[in-house]
């Protein structure tokens, strides 16, 4: 009886020490093999060993580190699955075989401390992501064989096994750097916990799941909505269109994962996005076709081309970047459709005032041709404007202008090229050819001006109520009529001095240099300048100026005679004092001129030398100098 229970304690113990877990090896073999291989150790529980040693003369037992660790463990209150996990990653963290050269390779005893150091909490964290990672990667398993294309799953097969195979040089690296003191077991448990390395293998079944559900979605599209996106796969799979560096070139297989990854609602704004472009497209080259005029039809069909043309680079432009909400939010927030509306508006207005041009007088037709010409063309005016206004930008504004101020405009253009015409023949007739170019400068010099202001006057007034204010209350007309003017007076001096004797002419300049000298006179005496004192005699007419020179003749004779006598004097202190005298009634006389021509009309400066007086004080004054001076002879 004694030695049956013996028996049966014997068997007991052996069972309890039999290991019925599977072993982690197995585990883990199919899911995260290493580089090279690791030799899982068995559960800790199946290691029980006991040594003895001598402290004071007792028998003291020293725990096993399998011991040590499975009491840790079950203090921790850890799953299967989760003891599993920590005899795997024990295996990696102390094979020194795994990894990178410099990273660390615990020992027994530096793995429990890490343990011992993390905690119960901050370790089931870090099996928490370990396990994540296998799901992940079963799901990624399964994506990829789900998919029809056998390039794509060879290459998402290929990366697959790439991220797989590294995994235990990166659980490595992520256990170096642990001491036993101080706080890097937290950095342990911090890298562990946002290492991120699942995200390889969410993004590979992303991938592929992206893949079957573009192609899926593209299958399912109406005939006119899978065109769209053909259109586009084209462009965007065209590798000469755009840069390298600007504009991405799809694959086939990459377009397809986009579109599964942008879903079917993104999806279909995109198309409408494209549908609208297409009828922006027919909505311009229909009104375009309308438009009467060849030339400006030809020049609307060329922006139209240049917007076409450059539509397929926007659109690639639209999907560089390979990411679907930048995609999406690109493409929603183009407005490519509005520049072909505005070339649609621009041939609209074109037509609208082809109307208008239509019911134009000769003149008025002429008016509009002169103002595009100088508006449109470069080299005219400011250039640095010419290349952005243009005959639409023209036409669109004066179509948006009420017939009345229409109206008044082209007036003001007409009497300014009255008057230019005026201006310019007048000068041509000039005899007196230094006078002729001086003229002529002026004209060009202003000219220049004008057309500047014109090109101004439309190209920065958009708003056609300004254009209007700013040619009706121009004041080139008055400009150009005043060079007219002045033209015109030379000319008509020209021709009274043909009918004038030498003498008349020397009249004439002697009063010139009287009243335009400012020195003489009082301060309220009138002072001309040249021009004004040539267009008074102008228009004082050839008969009133025949007889204001008559009476300067006397007065200047006599004015002579007296200078003469004095000359004769031999007695030169009786010669020097009547002289003195001869200067001061001089000025008299000079003063009296100016007085004369300071009339404020010119019937006022006519009488007042026409006046009896005036011209006898005058002649009499220097005849009695010259008789005295006869007298002293």
């Amino acid at each position: 009886m004694k030695v049956k229970n013996q028996s049966s304690l014997l068997l007991l113990f052996l069972v309890i020490n039999c290991n019925f877990k599977p072993q982690a090896d197995l585990m883990f073999k199919d899911n995260l093999p290493g580089k090279g291989s690791v030799k899982v150790r068995p559960p800790i529980s199946s290691s029980l060993e006991n040594t003895s040693v001598k402290a004071n003369g007792v028998d003291v037992a020293e725990e096993n580190i399998e011991v040590k660790l499975d009491k840790l463990l079950g203090t921790f209150m850890l799953e299967d699955n989760e003891g599993e996990v920590i005899r795997y990653v024990r295996s990696v963290a102390t094979d020194s075989g795994v990894g990178a050269s410099g990273d660390q390779a615990y020992t027994d005893d530096g793995f429990y401390n890490l343990l011992k150091s993390l905690g119960a909490l901050k370790l089931k964290e870090m099996i928490e992501v370990h396990l994540k990672i296998t799901k992940v990667q079963d799901e990624a398993l399964i994506a990829i064989e789900n998919i029809n294309n056998e390039e794509l799953k060879q290459k998402l097969q290929r990366e697959f096994d790439d991220y797989k195979n590294n995994y235990l040089s990166h659980l490595k690296e992520l256990f170096s750097g642990f001491i036993p003191s101080g706080s890097s077991a937290d950095n342990v448990h911090y890298k562990a916990i946002n290492s991120g390395y699942e995200g390889y293998f969410t993004s590979i079944e992303n991938q592929a799941r992206d893949f079957m559900d573009g192609a899926n979605l593209y299958a399912e599209l109406p005939a006119a909505e899978r065109s769209v996106i053909d259109y586009i796969q084209g462009v965007v799979t065209n590798p000469a269109i755009g840069s390298a560096n600007d504009y991405r070139t799809y694959s086939v297989t990459e377009f397809t994962i986009l579109l599964g990854s942008l879903g079917d609602s993104k999806l279909a704004e995109i198309i409408e996005f494209h549908l609208g472009i297409l009828k922006a497209k027919d909505d311009a080259l229909a009104v375009i076709k309308d438009v009467k005029r060849d030339e400006f039809k030809q020049k609307l069909q060329n922006k139209f081309n240049a917007c076409n043309d450059a539509y397929p680079s926007h659109l690639k432009g639209l999907f560089h970047e390979f990411a679907p909400d930048r995609v999406y939010s690109r493409v929603i927030n183009s407005n490519y459709a509005d520049s072909f509306a505005y070339i649609a508006n621009q041939a609209g207005s074109v037509m609208q005032f082809e109307k208008i041009y239509e019911g134009l007088s000769d003149d008025g037709k002429a008016v509009i041709d002169y103002i595009r010409g100088i508006v449109v063309t470069s080299g005219v005016g400011d250039d640095d404007s010419a290349d952005a206004y243009t005959d639409d930008d023209l036409y669109a504004l004066l179509s948006n202008l009420d017939a009345l101020k229409l109206k008044e405009i082209i007036e003001v253009y007409l009497e300014i090229e009255r008057v230019q015409k005026e201006a310019s023949d007048a000068i041509e007739d000039i005899k007196k050819e230094e006078l002729k170019k001086q003229l002529k400068r002026e004209f060009d010099v202003y000219n220049e001006f004008y057309l500047s202001d014109l090109k101004s006057i439309f190209v920065d007034g958009y708003d056609p109520g300004s254009v209007h204010n700013r040619t009706v209350n121009g004041e080139h007309v008055d400009k150009f009529t005043k060079i007219r003017d002045d033209a015109r007076s030379a000319m008509g001096l020209e021709n009274l001095y043909v009918g004038l004797s030498a003498d008349e002419q020397l009249v004439i300049e002697h009063i010139r240099s009287a009243v335009s000298n400012p020195n003489i006179g009082h301060i309220s005496s009138n002072t001309y300048t040249d021009d004004e004192f040539y267009s008074m005699l102008v228009n004082l007419g050839a008969l009133r100026l025949k007889e204001i020179i008559e009476v300067y003749l006397d007065i200047y004779s006599a004015r002579e005679d007296a200078l003469r006598a004095i000359e004769n004097i031999n007695k030169e202190d009786s010669k020097q004092e009547l002289k003195r005298e001869y200067d001061d009634y001089n000025n008299i006389y000079l003063s009296d001129i100016k007085w004369a021509f300071s009339g404020s009309t010119l019937d006022d400066v006519y009488d007042n030398i026409m006046d009896i007086d005036y011209k006898s004080d005058s002649v009499d004054g220097f005849t009695a100098i010259k008789d005295q001076a006869i007298s002293l002879k």
